[in-house]
């Protein structure tokens, strides 16, 4: 689908909603290309139909002073999340929150906590690759996911 951060960012975020939820169908897109600036608007169900899934994502452009931001709103029967960050300085900062009460904020502000799971991953990916394992994320999962962001640009 192409490079840059905007597809970098919806293709792991379409991989972790489904991950965790199973697979989820687009119910509404939008997405506005203004020159190298994204707007995306997404509403999505998981296919039990239980969970209502908002994405709103925009990308800014190089030359702003305003800081990047992204969030992600799960409705559920548990209550409202909502995962975000305002990206401050080089590491995101992400927060969620729940019913407007943060349940998870980063403790070291310069940290990008991120970095350990990430080494993990990649331990894990060798280990598959020399045993022949088939773990996820695969082909399978990366053509899903590809095939959903082209729905999303439709």
């Amino acid at each position: 689908m192409g490079g840059g951060f905007f597809f970098n960012y919806i293709c792991h975020t379409l991989f972790y909603l489904e991950n965790f939820f199973g697979k989820v169908v687009i119910c509404e897109s939008k997405l506005k290309n203004l020159r190298s600036k994204f707007k995306l608007r997404a509403k999505l169900l998981s296919e039990n139909k239980k969970i209502k899934i908002n994405l709103n994502f925009e990308s800014i452009e190089e030359k702003s002073k305003l800081k990047p931001y992204h969030q992600i709103v799960f409705k559920s029967d548990n209550g409202q999340f909502t995962l975000f960050t305002k990206i401050n300085n080089l590491f995101d900062q992400f927060i969620l929150i729940k019913n407007n009460r943060v349940i998870f904020k980063p403790k070291k502000k310069d940290y990008d906590f991120r970095l350990d799971p990430t080494h993990k991953n990649i331990v894990s990916f060798k280990k598959c690759i020399k045993r022949k394992i088939h773990e996820s994320p695969n082909f399978e999962d990366a053509k899903r996911i590809h095939y959903l962001i082209g729905k999303l640009l439709k």
